[in-house]
């Protein structure tokens, strides 16, 4: 069984110094082998990915996009942190809007004790009229995702904040439900296998960081399994976390969520 976490951080947005513990207590909790973070910043002077780890036992690999635009001393991207250590680690660059910023999907192969574990992380583009741009790139990913796949029959798994919806064209490719430039592909979205029934938003004014957004209540977030025989890659359970304040603060803009997969 292997437990895996994904939250989109919001960078340093909002009361970070506020949120940072709350980020660190739901790991603590949670006790994920492995964690995909997405707007992590990087910089010289700044450094969230130390400052959410400090004290825990994980190996990381980091991989930016972009400068940050509040601040171009730091980078921006993705983070994924493993119970075990690395064995190769690729950053891809995703396909360009002409208004766009440069998304990336980490790739990584885990040694893991049980086999070689394919796990990634990613962040599409975030504008609610860059459909056509997140098809592009979820094409990427899924190509990326493939090409990767160990050879011991272990099930690749990749997750992160894909700013679409379920029934979007991008997602429904992930999950095989139509094909996108002739192409298609098959994996298993661990909350509509394992999730509570319900709509599991991600992305909702029910966090009050968002009372202002003119976006409508989303799910945006996921987990992706490949499914494969013998039951490897069956998700047991799929939970939404960092969706309860504290003390009125929520620990992201976003929610996250953790799964329980057999591999």
């Amino acid at each position: 069984m292997l437990t895996v976490m994904t939250l989109n951080i919001w960078n340093y947005e909002g009361p970070w110094e506020a949120r940072l513990p709350l980020i660190r207590d739901w790991i603590s909790l949670l006790d994920p082998d492995v964690i995909a973070l997405q707007e992590v910043l990087h910089g010289a002077a700044f450094d969230q990915a130390s400052q959410i780890f400090d004290g825990f036992d994980y190996y990381r690999s980091y991989a930016a996009g972009m400068d940050y635009w509040n601040d171009t001393s730091l980078r921006f991207g993705n983070l994924v942190a493993s119970r075990w250590p690395f064995v190769s680690e690729e950053t891809i660059e995703l396909p360009l809007g002409r208004e766009s910023d440069q998304r990336v999907l980490l790739a990584t192969h885990i040694d893991r004790p049980g086999g070689l574990l394919s796990f990634s992380t990613t962040h599409l583009s975030s504008a609610p009229h860059e459909g056509a741009l997140r098809e592009r790139q979820a094409q990427v990913v899924a190509e990326t995702i493939l090409r990767r796949r160990t050879k011991n029959g272990t099930p690749s798994i990749f997750c992160g904040d894909f700013n679409a919806t379920p029934d979007s064209a991008e997602i429904r490719y992930l999950k095989g439900l139509q094909a996108l430039g002739g192409k298609s592909a098959f994996f298993t979205d661990a909350w509509e296998l394992a999730g509570d029934g319900s709509a599991g938003l991600t992305f909702t004014r029910r966090n009050h960081y968002l009372t202002e957004t003119l976006i409508n209540d989303r799910r945006l977030d996921y987990i992706f399994v490949e499914a494969l025989p013998a039951g490897k890659g069956r998700v047991r359970g799929c939970d939404l976390v960092c969706h309860v304040p504290r003390h009125g603060i929520y620990p992201s803009d976003h929610f996250g969520l953790t799964a329980r997969i057999d591999i």
